[in-house]
Parts: C-alpha cells; structure tokens; sequence
C-alpha cells in the first residue's frame, strides 16, 4: 500500500497500522551539495527561529545575469553548519505548518536534536 503499511489483523481482526508515512528514502539518494557564502549561491532568511537559527531560502549554481529556478530550503545553525529541510518553498510551508507551535523544530533535522526543554 502507497500511504500506510498493514501488517496484518489483531486478535480481535482489527488491521493495524504500522507506518503512514510514505518509504524512507535512502541518505545517500537525499545527499545534496551545501549552499555556499559566495555568488555560487543566493539565499534569502525565511524565518530566524527566535534567534536559534535561521532558515534560509537557497538558489544554488547560480549565474550572474540567469534567473534561477529551483531553489531549495536549508536551517543554518550558530555554528554555520547547514541542515537540508525540503526540497521546494512549498515542501517548507506543509513542514512548517505541520509543526506549528513547536519550537526549534527545524532542529529535527540536525543531528543534534531540539533542546531538552
């Protein structure tokens, strides 16, 4: 099944649910290059997660006098390392809404985690 897994029928046949989520994609397949502070990239600050970060709106491979097209969204942390969140403005704003109310939760994606707060 496309959107949820069955593993099979209960005690009391009733299906259960194993997973809703769509198939993890493999890391490897998922590994994009990271923006850079240069002209190579132009990048936009979306949000600046209550000064815990920021998430930034990235064209990368950029060509002086050539609009760029796909751009994609990446957290940066105070230590300036770069976390991909999605691939599109749009795949952010589902994520964002999604998680609304909680905070530092562009730090899902880091391998550090939110505070434990």
């Amino acid at each position: 099944m496309h959107a949820a897994q069955w593993c099979g029928q209960t005690a009391s046949s009733v299906p259960v649910v194993v997973s809703v989520l769509p198939p993890q994609v493999e890391e490897s397949e998922c590994e994009t290059a990271e923006p850079h502070f240069d002209s190579r990239s132009r990048i936009f600050e979306l949000d600046p997660c209550s000064e815990n970060g920021k998430v930034c709106l990235v064209y990368k491979d950029c060509t002086k006098g050539v609009v760029a097209l796909q751009c994609e969204v990446w957290f940066l942390d105070h230590s300036l390392y770069w976390h991909y969140l999605t691939p599109s403005f749009t795949a952010y704003y589902r994520l964002m809404i999604t998680n609304l109310g909680l905070p530092e939760w562009q730090y899902v994606f880091t391998p550090y985690g939110p505070r434990p707060s």
